[in-house]
C-alpha cells in the first residue's frame, strides 16, 4: 500500500493530462486508505495493552504533524522548482523510505515464549485470531489503565 502511494505521487509527477493526475490520485488515496488502517493494526497487535493509549497517541500526533512539514516543504520544493518536482520529491522519498525499511522491519519477529533458532508452531501477533482494529480507543470495564 506504501508502494501505491509513491506511485500515486510519481503518477501526479509525470501525468500529461487531468485524467491521468486523477487515475494517479486514485491509486495512492486507495494506498492511503490502506496503508494507514494496517498501520493501526499492526501498531496496535504488537503493543502491549498497557501502553496503547500512549503508543497511539503519539502516532496520531506524528500523524497529525507530519503533513503540515509536508505542505511546507512542499511548497518550499514547488515555489523553487515546479509543483511537479514537488510529486516527484515525494514519490521518490516514498519509494526509497519502503526500500530502506522493508528489509528492517519484515523480518520474522520473536512471538511471546518462542526461543531463538526454535520453529513456531503459529506465526501470530498475538496468538488470537481475533481482527484487531481500533481506530477510537476507549475505556473498557474493568480496565483502570486504559483512558489514563
Amino acid at each position: 500500500s506504501t508502494l501505491a502511494v509513491g506511485a500515486g505521487y510519481l503518477g501526479l509527477a509525470a501525468a500529461p493530462t487531468l485524467a491521468v493526475a486523477c487515475m494517479a490520485s486514485v491509486l495512492g488515496g486507495a494506498g492511503n486508505g490502506v496503508q494507514w488502517v494496517a498501520t493501526i493494526s499492526a501498531v496496535q497487535e504488537l503493543t502491549a495493552e498497557s501502553m496503547q493509549a500512549r503508543v497511539m497517541s503519539v502516532l496520531e500526533s506524528i500523524g497529525a504533524a507530519m503533513p503540515g512539514i509536508g505542505f511546507a516543504v512542499g511548497g518550499v520544493i514547488a515555489a523553487l522548482v515546479s509543483p511537479r518536482m514537488t510529486f516527484l520529491v515525494a514519490g521518490c522519498g516514498v519509494i526509497g523510505i519502503v526500500a530502506v525499511m522493508a528489509p528492517l522491519l519484515g523480518g520474522n519477529w520473536l512471538q511471546k515464549g518462542e526461543v531463538p533458532g526454535e520453529v513456531p508452531q503459529q506465526a501470530s501477533l498475538d496468538g488470537l485470531d481475533d481482527v484487531v482494529v481500533e481506530l477510537i480507543p476507549g475505556n473498557r470495564p474493568g480496565n483502570p489503565e486504559e483512558g489514563r
